[in-house]
């Protein structure tokens, strides 16, 4: 890991600790300019930006940066161990809060797959993607 990295990922855990939302997007977007592939940063965003659209573009990059780095974990069929490491532990908040986002403004379609997406990967479901599928189902016809 490089000196960057290191910083970066000190700004993240700073990030989450800080007390309000300028805080926190100033410490995401200085980690983001170190590191632009740490998907905390825009989870941090997502949850502290003040609009909507801000929060989900910033959810969005975490997703499909995400994506692309755990390609081929994505690809493979369903597991129990892709929650129980840390590492991903970052894609699967930002797939979980940019979900409930999606739904909060009537993009239900999407919130879905990223829910069943979550459902594949973590079969244990630890953070409850199930309960939204109940709740967002129905209202598809589903």
């Amino acid at each position: 890991m490089r000196d960057t990295d290191f910083a970066a990922e000190g700004l993240i855990d700073e990030a989450w600790e800080a007390d309000g939302a300028a805080k926190q997007s100033s410490l995401a977007l200085r980690a983001l300019n170190l590191n632009p592939d740490l998907i905390d940063g825009y989870v941090i965003l997502g949850l502290a930006l003040p609009t909507d659209i801000e929060r989900m573009a910033a959810l969005r990059e975490g997703v499909r940066r995400g994506k692309i780095i755990w390609a081929d974990e994505i690809k493979r069929p369903a597991q129990s161990h892709f929650w129980l490491d840390i590492d991903t532990r970052p894609f699967m908040r930002a797939c979980f809060n940019l979900a409930s986002l999606l739904s909060q403004n009537d993009e239900r379609t999407e919130a879905v797959e990223l829910a069943n997406l979550l459902c594949r990967l973590n079969r244990n479901d630890n953070q409850g993607a199930r309960y939204l599928l109940m709740a967002w189902l129905p209202v598809l016809g589903d």
